[in-house]
């Protein structure tokens, strides 16, 4: 298993869903962002497919993307979001610092892999290099090319060691490149 830490420093703008920021107000307009009648959102990534978005809650964060001018929203459950970002001011965050475990393809597999693809929470395509991962996540079909890396932000373990639940989501490689360092264990603390 890699690690890898987010570099240091780094800001990131994040809004919370149903605040009424003018960047939720600009994605709800461009059909980015959908509010359901039942109060939950719908947020399409890139790795959103088959038409439907990822499902967010009020009080839940996003964070925008902009890609050859194309508007995506990635979002965040509250309580991850708020554990592992410092707010700074307005809607600029900074993500703490702690290891998340990694993995991409051409890695060892390893225990946290075997439990996502033995319980069908991830599977893998080899024969399509561009939905290579696939996962139901955040109530959407969701997949990322081959080169994507799968980030690890919880692991929970019984007592025993043993896994029982994992929150994963794909980084982009461009994204992760710029955006986080491999590091050991010792030396992301």
């Amino acid at each position: 298993m890699r690690y890898a830490v987010k570099c240091n420093n780094l800001s990131v703008l994040a809004y919370e869903l149903g605040a009424g920021s003018s960047m939720e107000q600009q994605l709800l307009q461009k059909g980015v962002i959908r509010r359901h009648p039942d109060g939950t959102f719908e947020l399409f990534s890139r790795e959103a497919v088959n038409g439907a978005g990822e499902t967010a809650r009020i009080g839940d964060y996003f964070k925008c993307e902009v890609v050859n001018g194309q508007y995506y929203a990635h979002p965040i459950q509250r309580e991850i979001f708020l554990g592992s970002h410092v707010h700074l001011a307005g809607d600029e965050y900074r993500q703490n610092n702690t290891p998340l475990a990694v993995w991409s393809a051409g890695d060892p597999r390893c225990a946290e892999m075997d439990f996502l693809l033995a319980r069908g929470l991830l599977t893998i395509d080899e024969s399509d290099p561009e939905r290579y991962f696939n996962a139901c996540l955040y109530g959407a079909t969701l997949s990322a090319p081959c080169d994507a890396v799968v980030v690890f932000y919880r692991i929970d373990r019984s007592e025993d060691g043993k896994i029982q639940d994992i929150n994963f989501n794909f980084v982009a490689a461009e994204y992760f490149e710029k955006n986080y360092r491999y590091c050991s264990v010792i030396q992301c603390l």
